[in-house]
């Protein structure tokens, strides 16, 4: 009998799963093992074992801990709603995927401008599957950018609101530049365009 929790993250692994098109590293033994662990840590704290985002964020963290970066990683960007598919009139047939940024600002707590790239490029490297069926054709699209630079930079005077505009476009550029290399490694025909939601 699978346990609540184990039901929860077996429903997010094929997610993850129909995502990616790829099967996930865990099988399902490890994964009740692993509910189970999530399940009793939950319960000794007094926590609701509804909560989503509480069990992803501990199964990420115990992944993590048993040496699986890749499954912990890709758990957490999927599981935690930061990559999400999503359909918009403008990108007709193309898979389009949108990154929150607000989302991984408050998920990693980094508030220092190389610390969010180097974030934006684990998360970057994790989704990429997703465009793997089409060599590369879709969108990445970006939500809160100018928020999430406001929230970096500030905008209480001209220089900060200049520098918050400067690093919005610096996510954009960075998010196109490193997509663009992952095409060109995964020799795709194309590269995803990178779409600023705001």
């Amino acid at each position: 009998m699978t346990s609540p929790v184990g039901e929860l993250l077996q429903r997010i692994l094929a997610h993850i799963e129909e995502s990616t098109g790829k099967p996930t590293t865990l099988k399902d033994v490890d994964i009740e093992a692993l509910a189970t662990a999530v399940q009793r840590v939950m319960h000794e704290a007094g926590e609701d074992l509804r909560d989503e985002g509480r069990v992803v964020e501990l199964s990420s963290r115990t992944l993590t801990v048993l040496g699986d970066d890749a499954a912990a990683r890709c758990l957490l960007v999927f599981g935690s709603g930061l990559v999400q598919a999503s359909v918009w009139e403008f990108s007709g047939d193309d898979p389009l995927w949108v990154l929150d940024l607000r989302k991984l600002v408050l998920n990693s707590g980094v508030q220092i401008e190389m610390a969010i790239f180097k974030s934006l490029s684990a998360v970057l490297d994790t989704v990429t599957d997703v465009w793997e069926k089409t060599s590369g054709r879709g969108r990445l699209g970006l939500r809160h950018v100018s928020s999430t630079a406001e929230q970096l930079w500030g905008e209480a005077d001209d220089r900060r609101k200049t520098r918050s505009r400067a690093f919005s476009a610096e996510i954009m550029q960075r998010c196109h530049d490193k997509l663009q290399d992952i095409a060109t490694a995964r020799h795709w025909n194309h590269h995803p365009d990178v779409v600023n939601l705001d």
